[in-house]
């Protein structure tokens, strides 16, 4: 009768007479150069030959590639699946040329594919066509192409996670949703049952957004950077607004939100921006929708759903309409004012101030802001905050 030794773990296969002492069995089994063995050939049985043309550990992006010529496939391949979109091209191009500030010109210029794909997914005129945002790049080739008459909407204008659309029902063709979904913080729901509203039966509602699950996002996150597309904050003194991105979405969330808001996907699909060269799929993993932004049109097919809709909420909870007379249009956006509103209401009442304030304190009239940090004067004495000329707090 013969003792087999398991191969799998020890890969000395084979067998041994039971007239071998137990002991240096157990010995041979535990020594370090056997389990040295074992493990290298181990490896060497995992180990695959290395493919010249196929993904590496740590390769990125495609060999030979440039973020130009990625770029170019990209627009021929829009412009394949889209005939008749030359003019198109040329328009944007055109429109891009005519802007004044050169450093805003290359910027857009590298947004050339998301502009022509989201001009593509808008069908032909004529009709009326909400563009929230006001992109005045693809304003002309929709109007002088497919006849659409657009009202553009500054992106600042409202606040669009709770304040209405200024239109009546069932009054619009088409809106136009690109790139600002990601910035909302509250309630991205809320907007797109507005949006729906406002639409006639059968209206088109065009969305763009960045694709958090895109190879970008997830070859950020290998080396240890943020997988957002634009994570960073403007600075307290930036007189920019806050272009931070607080949340981005996959697919399958922005086709969870557009059938809760009463939608169906028409077309959906992603792309690569092309500002960079085009990168390689990781073998293993579902290589389906990894472009870098979100394309989709929906058509409107009923009243909204739901209010709320997991897993983007943490509930369901269905559609009630709400009452018309808690809604009252702002100016400016609602959540900030709300605040400064609120500072007003609970300020105390000014202190008197030193007729002659030391050396290197601010004489600016001094903000009463509850919420203000006093800031330290070169004396080493606190000094109350200031107000800002070019901004309404500075806290």
């Amino acid at each position: 009768m013969l003792w087999a030794v398991c191969p799998n773990c020890c890969n000395l296969g084979g067998s041994f007479a039971p007239s071998r002492p137990k002991h240096l069995l157990i010995k041979r089994l535990l020594s370090k150069k056997h389990r040295r063995a074992a493990r290298r050939a181990a490896a060497a049985q995992l180990e695959l030959p290395p493919d010249p043309q196929g993904w590496q550990p740590g390769q990125i992006h495609k060999r030979d590639d440039t973020a130009e010529a990625y770029q170019t496939r990209l627009v021929e391949n829009i412009l394949a699946e889209n005939p008749g979109s030359e003019p198109a091209l040329q328009m944007i191009h055109e429109a891009i040329d005519r802007m004044p500030d050169a450093d805003q010109r290359d910027h857009t210029r590298h947004h050339l594919v998301r502009l022509l794909q989201t001009y593509a997914l808008v069908p032909k005129g004529p009709g009326t066509l909400v563009d929230v945002a006001a992109s005045p790049i693809y304003a002309a080739p929709l109007r002088g192409l497919k006849h659409w008459h657009i009202t553009p909407i500054e992106i600042l204008a409202f606040d669009y996670e709770r304040d209405p659309l200024p239109f009546e029902d069932g009054s619009q063709d088409g809106v136009m949703l690109c790139e600002v979904m990601e910035h909302f913080i509250i309630d991205p729901l809320f907007c797109f049952n507005e949006i729906n509203r406002v639409l006639k039966k059968g209206g088109f509602f065009v969305v763009t957004t960045p694709n958090v699950v895109s190879w970008f996002s997830i070859y950020q996150a290998l080396r240890n950077q943020h997988p957002n597309r634009w994570p960073v904050y403007a600075g307290a003194g930036d007189n920019e607004p806050n272009h931070i991105h607080s949340r981005e979405y996959m697919v399958s969330e922005m086709v969870t939100l557009l059938e809760a808001a009463g939608f169906a996907v028409d077309v959906i699909l992603t792309r690569d921006y092309g500002i960079m060269p085009e990168y390689e799929p990781i073998p293993g993993f579902d290589a389906t929708h990894r472009g870098e932004t979100i394309f989709c049109r929906a058509r409107k097919v009923g009243p909204p759903k739901m209010r709320y809709a997991r897993p983007v909420y943490l509930q369901d909870l269905p559609y009630t309409p709400p009452d018309p007379s808690v809604f009252r249009h702002r100016s400016t956006p609602s959540l900030l004012g709300s605040l400064h509103q609120l500072a007003a209401r609970l300020r105390p009442a000014p202190a008197p101030v030193d007729p002659a304030p030391p050396v290197g304190r601010p004489t600016e009239t001094a903000l009463a802001c509850p919420i203000a940090k006093p800031v330290f004067s070169p004396d080493c004495r606190p000094a109350p905050r200031t107000r800002r000329p070019d901004r309404p707090c500075d806290c």
